[in-house]
């Protein structure tokens, strides 16, 4: 042996038969295929070789070994026995994201104690085999792989087994295996531990025995262990990338394993997509729904699983029993509850998909903080950041199902419902008696499906009582943005009201004119303003008629229409006496700002501006930006900028994105030059998901807002600030809602600019990453326009966009909210 040689012992046992095969002349794959390690670890075994034996290359490698006489030597003992993880017939599909921090975790963390935590079928034995495929190398001792499923006792027999320590004694087993571990850097992975539980003070004591040995557990339930590190698993990514998504390849490799020549349209491609969402990514479930493809087209697929679990059964005969059926493998998490606990899962499947809070569980379902805490452990329901619960999608249709067979529990759980959603929104609404309270309207915004989802219950139960105590709760959803369901919700009601009830109508009609005024109809804003003063005149409501009255006298003046918003005025004024005691400070606000904002709209700026500066109207209102346009115009550019910023420190206190939106707008349109106004405008957009705007939120009010610029008139404005939205979308990389968006813009331009319209109908038909089920629409809306004298090639979406709403704009004599009244291109404005 020469100087430089390190002692036989120095090398561990993988390193002397990784450097035996090299010495055989075995090629770094071949070693990888023989030790079913991968070629990144046989290399990264490499390198720890050459530096403890001081050579450069395999040559010399192989030469010192030799001298150090291990090639041929009988083998020396072996602290464990070769373990080699378990392979798939099958590839690892995704998880990226989850592997990085898995990894991290065992690398960085001081947890020793790892558990994937996850429903039966998320893929935590195929994650935890991946992970520790990554972090071999770290181990020199190795990684041992432990399945528990068989197991019935004491999981540390299973670990001694597996490293082939004989125990004779199992009351031994923790001094023995604690013993035999004590210095060995070694991973095991037990999986399957959920049913081991009562055993699980035995790794904590395993733990303690050892210095430098982890684990990372696969399990159902958690361990309830302080040296825990839980890692909840959810399902796989279903993001935008349709075609390359871990979960649509998951999918595609098991139905060509059962069709070959399944080779997916482009329709297809997203219809797969949709089924992955629909699975909420798991795996399991993907793998089975995916076999189908043998008798089932993917549009067939997805509508059975719409309909219920049933096709999410298997038939391959190596599956374990318990993950035969996704019905199967809940049903076995199911049994792991006692039956209060199965009652009140159940019953939490009353809830809306969008999730429930915790005071919510525990009015309706008698979920407390410790029977939520059970059901987290049993990964029946999952908690997201915001501190809300919910169901993974399947579960969630699983808990349905067997709660539509508990009549009596399911009676039980809507009553609680409707009664807890009936005194939430009566409070709200008490709130508006007192005080204009933003942050405690937008209360409702979490809550909006769950309440709306009580609604329908009682409009198809025929409740009316429940209706009549919450019907001013659509003021509320008016101050927290939420006008596009609002305007649903109540338009699916009203076909609903019987004639006996028209005191009820009438509130309904007055509330609903606050929403079509928002979405521009105002043929609609007519009839229900209208409609609700012809019912409520003489009853002690009148207050909310005068509401939609100048609500309708505001939308008259933004249409164009001057002398029907004066003649309304003037009609609401004769009997202001009768509404003084209005129960409802929002009206108040709308009754006290309609004549300002009125005369505004209709071009009478320096009447309007002493009234805009004196109005009650609160200080994050959106009236306050109609003050800031008027100093604009007046060309008081610095008030107009001491307005707008402290209207935006008042909407961001009060978490009103409808109004730091306007600002930014207007702040951005006032400091930037005429060379750079679009990058900037983009630009302050991008940046607004940082103040707590979620995207779809986002998009539904810049719409609103270049909506409204464009039924005023400041139709240049308007088509400046659509293409704005739409930039800002593709930056943001939210893709699905830029293509629903520019639907909507192109729906817009056909009341005014319809070879405008046909042009973006085109470019989304032509556009092959837009969903089918937009292009359909887009193919539908184009057959109603009349046709160009020819087709337009197709060319690239934005291109489009920006050709159509930018013609012929000059922005550098374009004055602030200047009212261009000529349409684009020179366009008819029919």
């Amino acid at each position: 042996m020469t100087d430089n040689a390190l002692p036989p012992d120095a090398l561990t046992d993988r390193e002397v038969e990784i450097v035996t095969l090299v010495a055989d002349g075995l090629t770094n794959r071949d070693i990888a295929d023989r030790t079913q390690l991968t070629l990144y670890t046989v290399k990264w075994y490499l390198k720890q070789i050459y530096s403890k034996l001081h050579v450069d290359n395999r040559t010399q490698a192989a030469a010192r070994v030799s001298e150090m006489k291990l090639i041929g030597a009988e083998p020396r003992p072996k602290d464990t026995a070769p373990q080699r993880l378990p392979h798939s017939g099958t590839p690892f599909w995704g998880r990226k994201a989850e592997i990085a921090a898995l990894t991290t975790l065992l690398q960085d963390n001081p947890a020793r104690l790892i558990t994937i935590h996850g429903i039966g079928g998320m893929g935590k034995t195929r994650l935890a085999l991946e992970v520790a495929r990554h972090v071999e190398p770290q181990f020199t001792d190795g990684v041992v792989f432990v399945s528990l499923a068989q197991v019935t006792s004491d999981p540390l027999l299973a670990i001694a087994q597996t490293v082939q320590l004989p125990i004779t004694d199992p009351h031994q087993v923790i001094d023995k295996l604690g013993g035999y571990l004590y210095d060995k850097n070694l991973l095991v992975v037990l999986d399957n531990f959920e049913h081991l539980t009562d055993h699980a003070a035995s790794v904590t004591k395993l733990l303690e025995r050892t210095r430098k040995l982890r684990l990372l557990v696969t399990s159902r339930e958690t361990l309830q262990l302080t040296s825990e590190h839980i890692y909840p698993l959810e399902g796989m990514d279903t993001g935008v990338d349709s075609a390359h998504g871990g979960a649509q390849q998951l999918f595609l490799q098991h139905a060509q394993s059962v069709r070959a020549s399944l080779k997916p349209t482009d329709a297809e491609v997203n219809t797969i997509s949709a089924i992955c969402r629909l699975l909420g990514g798991m795996p399991l479930a993907i793998e089975i729904a995916a076999r189908w493809s043998s008798v089932l087209s993917v549009d067939e697929i997805q509508q059975h699983l719409s309909a219920n679990l049933d096709l999410l059964a298997a038939d391959e005969r190596d599956r374990p029993a318990r993950q035969q059926s996704v019905r199967a493998t809940f049903d076995y998490s199911l049994n792991l509850l006692d039956p209060a606990e199965q009652d009140i899962l159940l019953s939490l499947g009353i809830f809306h998909p969008d999730g429930f809070s915790a005071q919510a569980a525990n009015a309706v379902a008698g979920a407390g903080p410790m029977q939520l805490k059970r059901l987290l452990d049993a990964a029946l329901i999952k908690r997201s950041d915001d501190g809300r619960f919910g169901f993974h999608p399947l579960i969630r249709q699983y808990v349905e199902e067997l709660l539509q067979t508990r009549t009596d529990l399911m009676n039980t759980a809507r009553i609680r419902y409707m009664d807890y959603y009936r005194h939430f929104a009566i409070t709200l609404i008490d709130g508006l008696s007192q005080t204009i309270d933003l942050s405690q309207s937008m209360q409702l915004v979490p809550e909006w499906y769950n309440f709306s989802r009580a609604w329908g219950f009682a409009v198809h139960s025929g409740d009316f009582e429940w209706l009549v105590d919450v019907v001013e709760i659509g003021y509320v959803c008016e101050m927290a943005n939420l006008w596009g369901e609002t305007n649903a919700l109540l338009s699916g009601t009203l076909p609903h009201i019987p004639s006996e009830q028209e005191i009820l109508r009438g509130r309904l009609l007055a509330v609903h004119t606050f929403f079509t005024s928002r979405a521009a109809d105002m043929e609609g804003s007519r009839a229900s303003a209208h409609e609700s003063w012809s019912l409520l005149a003489e009853t002690e409501y009148l207050w909310g008629a005068v509401g939609a009255m100048c609500q309708l006298a505001m939308t008259e003046a933004a249409m164009g229409d001057p002398e029907q918003a004066f003649d309304v005025l003037d009609a609401i004024e004769q009997v202001e006496r009768r509404t003084e005691l209005s129960p409802n400070r929002y009206i108040e606000t709308i009754c006290s700002c309609a004549r300002p904002i009125v005369l505004y709209y209709t071009g009478h700026v320096a009447q309007a501006l002493p009234l805009l500066e004196t109005m009650v109207a609160p200080t994050w209102h959106e009236f306050r930006g109609q003050l800031c346009e008027c100093y604009l115009e007046m060309g008081m550019v610095d008030e107009s900028r001491d307005t707008l910023e402290n209207l935006f420190g008042a909407a961001l206190e009060n978490n009103n994105p409808r109004i730091f939106m306007g600002c930014v707008y207007y702040l951005t349109q006032i400091d930037s030059s005429s060379e750079t106004l679009l990058d900037d405008l983009v630009q302050s957009f991008v940046e607004l998901p940082r103040l707590r705007i979620s995207y779809p939120m986002l998009a539904e009010i810049s719409y609103y807002y270049a909506l409204q610029l464009c039924t005023r008139r400041h139709i240049t404005w308007g088509m400046v600030l659509f293409r704005t939205n739409l930039h800002m979308l593709k930056a943001l990389n939210a893709f699905s809602l830029m293509y629903q968006y520019t639907l909507s813009v192109a729906v817009a331009l056909t009341w005014f600019h319809k070879p405008g319209a046909t042009n973006i109908l085109q470019a989304l038909i032509g556009d092959m990453d837009c969903p089918a089920e937009i292009r359909a629409q887009a193919e539908a809306h184009l057959r109603t326009l009349p046709p160009q004298q020819a087709a337009q090639p197709p060319r690239d979406l934005l291109s489009v966009v920006d050709e159509v709403l930018l013609h012929d704009v000059d922005l550098a004599s374009l004055p602030l909210t200047s009212d261009v009244r000529a349409p684009l291109g020179g366009a008819s404005a029919n």
